[in-house]
């Protein structure tokens, strides 16, 4: 842990433009990345309008015909490799497209199938000119990508060609981006969790068969039941990310009480889901839970399952997370953040909490 002083110090030096360490430095990674992510939505939500972009942060142009620059670097004990394929180009007179999606894969891959879908990542990365983070498990894939409108929607096909799982996956697309919401590099990231909750993929795999995961409700149906009183909602975002927006509207209505672990990274989660004061307050309730754009839940719906049985009266989990809630309730619902931020937080919260390894 950082002491007071090193956060002070870092905090500076994040303000200042600096990057959040990586590697094994000892650095508070939960402390850096919640800092360096609450001045990446600042930038995003309120940008200056005089701002000036540093020629470092633009893309750099490759050499005619050579193929993109690859690197492998250490990510920590996790996720020891990562494939970079820098250089994304963008069209300054046209716009960017998102991709965003997850897919868990059941049964499991081969260690070798997994390194063959790293290897498909970064060859249609390279051949689409493709910007983001793809993070890739034997459990399945976490991805939010940047593009072009055809680009993304033809990395999503090379997918469901390569397993019949992706003909399934709900591939969630923005368009008519700036080109500033852009990726410049595309980061492949072997891991062993999509979210790293510290449950091996084999263990969560076995309590999925045994007690299964939470109940996916749709927009709508997730708002009604936000309305009953014998509800909690729990927040399985970051602490930092639920300070920025969240679900409190109902509560004034006499629906669901909000409650927010206050966690600094996913792997708190399991530390707050065994406290008794945790089960007490869960105790008999209907178990709402949400993320940004859902991938979150789909491990942390079986964890409280798996751990608070029948005590509660169920478990269910926001189909599409706050993404696909904000587009079915354009008013925002019971949705609250500062500055009555809704879609543009959505969006920011998508972009850069995934740039920055937080999930």
């Amino acid at each position: 842990m950082m002491s007071h002083k090193e956060k002070r110090k870092e905090k500076k030096r994040i303000k200042a433009g600096g990057v959040a360490d990586e590697g094994g430095s000892g650095l508070d990674l939960g402390f850096v990345a919640a800092e360096a992510t609450k001045r990446k939505f600042k930038e995003h939500l309120q940008p200056s309008k005089n701002k000036r972009h540093k020629k470092d942060d633009e893309p750099k142009d490759q050499d005619a015909g050579a193929g993109p620059q690859r690197k492998a670097q250490a990510l920590g004990a996790w996720n020891p490799k990562a494939t970079l394929v820098k250089g994304a180009k963008t069209d300054a007179s046209g716009s960017t497209s998102l991709l965003l999606f997850y897919q868990y894969i059941q049964p499991l891959w081969s260690e070798e199938r997994k390194q063959a879908a790293v290897e498909l990542v970064t060859k249609a990365g390279a051949e689409l000119n493709l910007g983001g983070r793809v993070r890739i498990a034997r459990e399945g894939f976490n991805a939010t990508v940047s593009g072009t409108h055809e680009s993304v929607r033809s990395f999503a096909d090379a997918l469901r060609g390569f397993d019949n799982h992706f003909k399934k996956t709900d591939f969630k697309y923005v368009d008519e981006l700036k080109n500033d919401k852009a990726f410049k590099d595309l980061k492949i990231i072997p891991v062993a969790e999509l979210v790293f909750y510290g449950v091996s993929s084999d263990k969560a795999m076995s309590l999925l068969d045994t007690v299964g995961g939470g109940q996916h409700l749709e927009a709508h149906q997730y708002h009604e039941l936000m309305k009953q009183p014998d509800t909690v909602i729990v927040d399985v975002r970051n602490h930092y990310e639920a300070e920025i927006g969240r679900f409190v509207g109902q509560e004034k209505k006499g629906g669901a009480m909000y409650i927010d672990p206050k966690m600094r990274k996913s792997t708190d989660f399991t530390a707050w889901l065994s406290k008794p004061e945790t089960k007490k307050e869960l105790e008999g309730k209907k178990v709402l839970m949400y993320c940004t754009g859902g991938v979150r839940c789909e491990r942390a719906s079986v964890l409280v399952k798996a751990e608070l049985g029948s005590t509660v009266k169920g478990v269910y989990q926001l189909q599409g997370g706050i993404e696909k809630y904000l587009q079915t309730f354009p008013d925002g619902g019971f949705w609250e953040g500062k500055n009555k931020v809704r879609w543009d937080f959505c969006v920011a919260s998508l972009l850069y909490s995934t740039q920055l390894d937080v999930s």
